[in-house]
């Protein structure tokens, strides 16, 4: 029993750490506000189921997925990268336009994907996988999923404390990490394909 625990933790620490729950609660909040609550409730779920169901087809098909149609990691860190960095950016420089975000389909794209599940959480899940096991690493996934949503549910009532004016300006300051954080995947993204060139050579 001792073992699995040691196992788990050495799983889920490293999972906790990718999707970071509580660095993207406010990028969560910034991108549903203004929408109504039934509404920004449906954006949670829909955004958590997504990561969920994402990230088990990726645990039991991604890497095999990904070999069908040759696409590496560092591949799909440049595109998760480039759609963080440009919805930052639209924040940003446009706000009236996010301001008028599709409830639809903003918990797929980008919460789900690639904020929620995205490149460092699927590379993390696939070294899990083949040094400790799939199993472990579904249940330390999953484990992540549920704190997650614990974590953006309470993250707005955070922001109520703060205010209108420090929630907006939160938002902003999330908005700037947002595309920040698109820079950086697609940095080493870029990285990755340029190892890749220089080893196949």
């Amino acid at each position: 029993m001792s073992e699995f625990f040691t196992q788990f933790a050495l799983v889920f620490v490293p999972i906790l750490v990718a999707i970071d729950p509580i660095g993207i609660s406010p990028i969560y909040v910034s991108l549903t506000e203004g929408l109504p609550k039934p509404y920004q409730k449906k954006v949670l779920d829909q955004a958590i189921l997504t990561a969920a169901l994402i990230g088990i087809i990726f645990i039991f098909l991604g890497s095999k997925v990904f070999q069908f149609f040759g696409i590496t990691v560092p591949d799909f860190m440049v595109a998760g990268g480039l759609i963080l960095l440009v919805l930052g950016v639209t924040d940003l420089l446009f706000p009236e336009k996010t301001s008028q975000k599709p409830a639809d389909s903003l918990g797929i794209v980008p919460l789900g994907i690639p904020l929620i599940i995205g490149p460092a959480t699927m590379t993390t899940l696939i070294v899990n996988m083949e040094s400790i096991g799939t199993w472990i690493t579904l249940f330390a996934f999953l484990s992540n999923i549920v704190l997650a949503y614990i974590v953006f549910r309470l993250s707005r009532k955070i922001m109520m404390v703060l205010g209108k004016n420090g929630s907006q300006a939160v938002s902003k300051i999330a908005s700037l990490f947002l595309a920040g954080i698109g820079v950086m995947i697609m940095r080493q993204g870029f990285i990755g394909i340029y190892k890749d060139f220089i080893l196949s050579k």
